[in-house]
């Protein structure tokens, strides 16, 4: 089971009345890990390529999906989700007046996650994948799912712990 811990933090900002002074929660990320990385972590699974190998596909398909993306498709990879391109335009008063170089101001990379029953990254197996834990002083509280806590797959609900302020 992963372990991801979920900083609490206090909405300030007063532009947003319904969600001011009220205690939200956000994943605090480790770090980010590059291909090299990734690479090294499916090795020590016990693969039986070497990483020349596992780094040569991984970078192979990086570069594919980006070729596929720019031609236009969208990529789906079972089980993980499908990336796909969109645009950010502004609007032209007429459909003549749209221009491609004038109007479009951003192309990016989006992402859906799979939602299909045997996804691992559905919102249902995350939960149930993920130990969740917040930082009280310098203390740690745990919630969520436990190995044989008998809970039947039930959702446990997070919360309840604040971050002190400082």
């Amino acid at each position: 089971m992963g372990q991801v811990t979920i900083k609490v933090y206090k909405n300030t900002n007063e532009k947003l009345p319904k969600c001011y002074g009220k205690y939200y929660g956000k994943v605090l990320h480790r770090e980010t890990l590059d291909t090299d990385d990734l690479a090294n972590h499916i090795m020590s699974h016990g693969t039986l390529y070497t990483d020349d190998v596992v780094l040569g596909v991984t970078r192979k398909l990086m570069h594919c999906i980006a070729e596929l993306l720019t031609e236009g498709y969208k990529v789906k990879l079972d089980g993980i989700g499908t990336l796909y391109l969109a645009a950010t335009s502004t609007g032209s008063d007429t459909y003549e007046d749209f221009e491609i170089s004038k109007n479009i101001t951003r192309i990016g990379v989006k992402f859906t996650a799979d939602q299909s029953n045997d996804s691992l990254y559905t919102a249902r197996m995350m939960r149930k994948n993920t130990n969740l834990t917040t930082k009280i002083g310098n203390s740690k509280v745990s919630f969520g799912e436990q190995e044989g806590s008998g809970s039947g797959g039930n959702e446990t609900p997070g919360g309840g712990a604040i971050e002190e302020e400082p």
